[in-house]
C-alpha cells in the first residue's frame, strides 16, 4: 500500500488509502481552489460487532449419503432417474415388474408389520408414514398394529397398484428417513439381484457443505453451531450454521484437518450443484458493541499511531484514534468526540 505524507492542521500525515490523492487536493493551500473543491466524501461511524473471519475450502453436496439396495431376489425392471427425487409413497425400484415404495422414518423395516405383531416404536412410526401418506383416515397413532392400521396399509397399497395384503413387509416398502435424491446407478435394468446388491447411490435432499479447517487452526475459529457465511460459485453469499464437527482426521498431505458440515440458510440459492467448490468464511472473533469506521477513513501520522479526518466548516480537523479489531472492511476506533453517528472523511 502506497503511504504519502503531507501536512493537515500542522501534522504530517501518510495517506494510508490510494484514495489519498483526492484528499490531497480537497486540502489545497490555495484559498480559491479549496472553494471551488467540492465537500469531502464521509461515511458514518457506527456501533456494532465486528466478526474477524477465518477463510477456508469447502464443497457442496447433500446430507445423508447412503446406498439404496434391493431387498428382494429378482429382476431390475425399473430405476429412477439419475438426480430425481423419489418422496415418500413413490417408487425406490421396482424388481420382476413389482415396485418397492419409499415409507418415511428413522426405525428400518426390520421385521414385518402385519395384525398381530408386537407393540413396538416400529408400528407407531409406520401409523405416523400412513398418516402423513393421507390414508386411514381417523387412524390412531400409537405402537399397537390395529386391525385399522391394516386397513390403511390395505388402502395404501390399493393407491399405489399392488397386492393389497395389510401387511408390510421388505417384498414392498423400504423405511428411510425422508425423501431421497438419486445418485449415480450401480444397477441397470435388467440385472438379476439379490436381497443387499447395491442399486444406486443416494442422498437426502437436504443441502449441505462440506469443508475442512486445519487442526491448528480450528483452535481460532467457532465451531459447532456457530454462524458462517458461504460464497458460492456465482459469487453470491448465503448464511450458514455448522450442523457437525468431526473427528480430526488425515489430510493426505501430511497434515490434520478437522472436517466441518454446514447448513445454509437459504439451501435454493446454491440450486442443484453438486462437488462445486465455495468459499468458507468461519467466525474467528466477534468484538462486541464497539465504534468503527471504513478502513480507508484511517490516516497513518508520520509521528506515529493513526487519526480520522472529520468535516469542520468549509475544511476538515484531525482526531487521532486507537485502533482495534479489523473485519470486513472495517476497524474498530475510539478517540475524544467520536460517538456513533459521526461522519469522518474516506476517499471519493
Amino acid at each position: 500500500m502506497k503511504r504519502r505524507t503531507l501536512l493537515v492542521a500542522g501534522s504530517a500525515v501518510a495517506l494510508v488509502a490510494a484514495g489519498g490523492a483526492g484528499l490531497a487536493a480537497a486540502r489545497s493551500a490555495d484559498p480559491d481552489a479549496a472553494q471551488a473543491a467540492a465537500p469531502p466524501a464521509t461515511a458514518a461511524v457506527t456501533r456494532g460487532d465486528l466478526v474477524q473471519t477465518e477463510r477456508v475450502t469447502g464443497t457442496l453436496g447433500f446430507a445423508g449419503a447412503r446406498t439404496v439396495g434391493s431387498t428382494v431376489d429378482g429382476t431390475v425392471t425399473a430405476l429412477p432417474a439419475e438426480n430425481s427425487v423419489v418422496q415418500p409413497g413413490e417408487a425406490l425400484y421396482a424388481v420382476d415388474a413389482e415396485p418397492v415404495t419409499l415409507l418415511a422414518g428413522d426405525i428400518p423395516l426390520w421385521r414385518e408389520l402385519a395384525t398381530g405383531v408386537a407393540d413396538g416404536p416400529d408400528v407407531r412410526q409406520l401409523e405416523q408414514a400412513l398418516v402423513g401418506l393421507g390414508v386411514g383416515d381417523g387412524l390412531r397413532v400409537n405402537e399397537h398394529f390395529s386391525s385399522a392400521t391394516a386397513s390403511a396399509v390395505a388402502e395404501l397399497q390399493e393407491r399405489l397398484g399392488i397386492a393389497e395384503t395389510g401387511r408390510v413387509g421388505a417384498e414392498q416398502f423400504v423405511v428411510l428417513p425422508g425423501a431421497v435424491r438419486v445418485g449415480a446407478h450401480q444397477a441397470a435394468v435388467g440385472d438379476r439381484v439379490g436381497p443387499g446388491a447395491p442399486l444406486y447411490a443416494a442422498t437426502s435432499t437436504e443441502r449441505i457443505v462440506s469443508a475442512d479447517v486445519p487442526a491448528a487452526r480450528a483452535a481460532d475459529v467457532e465451531l459447532a453451531g456457530a454462524a458462517a457465511a458461504v460464497t458460492l460459485p456465482d459469487g453470491s453469499r448465503v448464511d450458514a450454521t455448522i450442523s457437525s464437527v468431526g473427528a480430526a482426521t488425515a489430510d493426505g498431505e501430511g497434515g490434520t484437518v478437522v472436517p466441518l458440515t454446514l447448513t445454509l440458510a437459504d439451501p435454493a440459492a446454491a440450486g442443484d450443484a453438486v462437488g462445486a467448490p465455495v468459499s468458507v468464511d468461519l467466525t474467528a472473533r466477534v468484538v462486541r458493541d464497539v465504534l468503527s469506521v471504513p478502513v480507508t477513513a484511517l490516516l497513518a501520522l508520520a509521528e506515529g499511531g493513526y487519526a480520522v479526518q472529520l468535516p469542520a466548516g468549509t475544511g476538515t480537523r484531525l482526531v487521532a484514534v486507537e485502533v482495534g479489531a479489523y473485519a470486513g472492511g472495517r476497524v474498530e476506533v475510539s478517540g475524544s468526540g467520536l460517538a456513533a453517528g459521526t461522519e469522518v472523511v474516506v476517499p471519493s
